[in-house]
């Protein structure tokens, strides 16, 4: 879903960099969900706590933590950021919008009152939206391409040499899976 929203986000760009490094804004759209593969916990790449109240938060604590982010880079690091912010936002926007006035059992709106069967019907919603966009991101962006290159001359001060090789190359082969509910 990441890489379709980062797609959709492309088209409304006027910013060369990001056309010039395709493959580094979709890898950028994907990385705070490193995580998944570091067991860190989420405040450390989404720079934000799933409490968030405001969309904007993760970028603003990001910059904020990270100074050096707003010097000079190179054109893929910099479409690499464009796209992990594009990820916070929607994130933020998810949580704000969706999960939390539907699936968090402390809202009175909640769906249930079981946080575990919260979870499961926002993981559901999750991977639904997921299997709607993966034949639009795999007919139309073929992001297994532009991933190839995405990690070069891309340095984020948050990940150590080589991570975004190995996250990069977990990204490409779910690209290429077919879609299934055993993610669930």
């Amino acid at each position: 879903m990441h890489i379709y929203l980062a797609d959709q986000v492309s088209e409304q760009l006027d910013r060369s960099y990001v056309f010039d490094h395709l493959g580094s804004f979709y890898l950028g759209s994907t990385a705070p969900d490193i995580r998944a593969m570091t067991r860190w916990p989420r405040e450390q790449t989404h720079f934000a706590p799933l409490s968030v109240e405001e969309v904007g938060t993760g970028a603003r604590t990001m910059f904020e933590m990270h100074p050096e982010l707003r010097e000079a880079m190179s054109p893929a690091s910099r479409a690499f950021l464009a796209g992990y912010v594009c990820h916070l936002a929607a994130d933020e926007v998810w949580i704000t919008s969706v999960f939390r006035p539907h699936f968090d059992t402390a809202e009175d709106s909640s769906l249930t009152d079981d946080q575990v069967e919260a979870n499961i019907w926002d993981r559901a919603m999750q991977l639904d939206l997921d299997r709607q966009a993966l034949p639009q991101i795999n007919g139309d962006s073929h992001p297994e391409h532009w991933l190839a290159c995405s990690d070069q001359n891309v340095s984020m001060p948050f990940f150590e040499e080589g991570l975004l090789t190995e996250w990069k190359d977990r990204v490409g082969r779910f690209q290429v899976w077919e879609f299934t509910w055993d993610r669930l």
